[in-house]
């Protein structure tokens, strides 16, 4: 066996105050491992936490036994840049991200350091989120119709998409993943020495987690352990509407595709998933704003690979 890294828990925060403190208050509630060198807790604040709190948060963790660490992002804003300061402030050689509206169960750190000591050539374990919902046979039917489903829980589909994430809820045993879920997912510093900020990836940042599992990945496996559980709430506070979040998936498809140097026929794969989306989007009331969305990315994506096309002649 490896010996015991130090951890830092980094949780990236936007003006989510309530949730953060929920969130803080369950990692100090659990047991903390006593294999680790170190835990240290790592408050990225892309938004204007309010000092008393951050004193709060400080009493809480150094209680528990945990160092404290706050860091301010003053410009570069965005969840993928709050993850960059992250990795340059955190003082750990495991850095664990925390969406700011999760909390961890019971033994989830203990298990976690202990899995990075039994798998010492992983190069990133993540956990499920308790709340998934369980996906119908006929909506899993539909996502498999249309290249969402990649079929394996571990794998992205041929278009890029992640809907095999679904099927994380009803896995027993730890398995290989392509990708793990950003509200908690953890690698070891040295995985991520290549990431960089990328254009694609500013202000909402949809996908950053899986951009982030495919740059760790080149270094080695990635693993997701079910018993690794987290209650992640989806906190509507400084979300963006559907309105805009539904190009931003097409077009986050078409970078993680760039990203995976896929061939021509995965392209091919997106544009028929934009239009399954669009088409479920359609058929569903409340989501019908979506569906113009989807089309605008699509558009996007297909002025991009035109131009790709021409550059290529």
């Amino acid at each position: 066996m490896s010996p015991t890294p130090g951890f830092t828990i980094a949780v990236c925060t936007r003006n989510r105050p309530t949730d953060l403190k929920r969130c803080v208050r369950s990692v100090t509630r659990v047991a903390r491992p006593a294999a680790a060198q170190f835990m240290e807790l790592l408050v990225v604040d892309d938004g204007e936490l309010q000092p008393s709190l951050v004193t709060e948060l400080r009493r809480l963790t150094e209680a528990w036994g945990g160092r404290f660490a706050y860091h301010r992002m003053l410009n570069r804003h965005g969840l993928l840049n709050a993850r960059l300061a992250a990795l340059a402030a955190a003082a750990g050689e495991v850095i664990l991200f925390l969406d700011d509206d999760v909390e961890v169960g019971p033994e989830y750190l203990v298990r976690l350091v202990g899995r990075y000591v039994e798998w010492p050539d992983a190069a990133g374990i993540g956990g499920v989120d308790a709340l998934l919902r369980r996906r119908s046979f006929a909506s899993r039917a539909f996502d498999s119709v249309f290249c969402m489903d990649s079929g394996h829980p571990g794998r992205l589909s041929p278009s890029g998409y992640n809907a095999s994430i679904s099927r994380w809820i009803d896995a027993q045993a730890p398995f290989e993943t392509e990708y793990l879920d950003g509200c908690n997912m953890s690698f070891r510093r040295r995985a991520l020495t290549e990431l960089a900020a990328v254009d694609w990836l500013q202000g909402y940042s949809l996908g950053e987690d899986i951009y982030l599992s495919l740059v760790a990945g080149r270094t080695g496996p990635l693993w997701v352990d079910p018993a690794l559980r987290v209650l992640h709430y989806v906190s509507k506070v400084s979300r963006a509407n559907a309105g805009v979040i539904a190009p931003t998936v097409i077009s986050m498809m078409y970078h993680v595709l760039r990203v995976r140097k896929a061939r021509w026929w995965n392209y091919v794969a997106l544009q028929w998933t934009a239009l399954g989306l669009t088409l479920n989007s359609l058929i569903r009331p409340a989501q019908r704003r979506r569906a113009l969305g989807f089309l605008r990315g699509l558009f996007v994506v297909e002025r991009n690979l035109l131009r790709t096309r021409r550059e290529g002649a």
